[in-house]
């Protein structure tokens, strides 16, 4: 078995502590660790880490307020540290004002973490 290249379009945000982005899952709220206009990245538990690559979930993605229910698929679970995971999910079917927020959303966040430099 072959190691699988992923390849990324989009340059993921750091969103870690950033409140105007969340996501929940069955209604279960997620902590963000990055996002890009294809995808994101988020933080499970060992208990949630059961969910399956390739796996598709009904999310709902809240930006500055508005929030819209996405499909995403489960790209990746990669263990971490003993006791959690990170998952990829790249977005389905964002689309309209949301998307239009989103990208609004990540120009600021790469406008000031560029600014740091």
């Amino acid at each position: 078995m072959g190691m699988e290249t992923i390849a990324r379009k989009d340059y993921r945000i750091n969103v870690r502590g950033n409140d105007t982005v969340s996501l929940r899952i069955n209604k279960d709220p997620y902590e963000i660790i990055d996002i890009c206009s294809g995808g994101i990245s988020i933080k499970l538990s060992n208990e949630e880490a059961l969910i399956a690559a390739g796996k598709e979930l009904s999310c709902e993605l809240q930006i500055n307020g508005l929030a819209q229910t996405i499909r995403g698929r489960v790209v990746h679970v990669t263990p971490q540290r003993p006791g959690f995971s990170l998952a990829g999910l790249q977005f389905l079917d964002i689309n309209g004002e949301i998307r239009e927020k989103l990208l609004q959303f990540l120009q600021v966040c790469r406008e000031e973490k560029f600014r740091e430099r």
